[in-house]
């Protein structure tokens, strides 16, 4: 798990922040394509409140390809889910 910049999500007809992210690879084909789960939460990175939303996000071409020849993998994927998530990772 990971600290974000604050993100205002709406859950259960009320409006929190969202300040945790924890993801993980979830799947991998090995040619094109994968996938990774996340999840929002309220809470610190120790001490978790509330899940506010999550889900599963695909890595196609070209993206993949990028991911495999990058230096640093684990940079990458983060800097991936930042933009598709539109959350920043502290």
């Amino acid at each position: 798990m990971k600290q974000i910049q604050p993100k205002q999500i709406w859950y259960n007809g009320s409006e929190y922040m969202a300040t945790v992210i924890n993801y993980y690879g979830t799947w991998d084909n090995h040619l094109n394509q994968c996938m990774y789960f996340f999840a929002l939460y309220t809470g610190t990175v120790d001490q978790t409140e509330i899940e506010l939303v999550k889900g599963n996000l695909t890595m196609d071409n070209p993206e993949y390809t990028e991911l495999n020849v990058s230096p640093n993998g684990n940079a990458y994927v983060e800097q991936w889910i930042e933009n598709k998530l539109n959350v920043v990772i502290i």
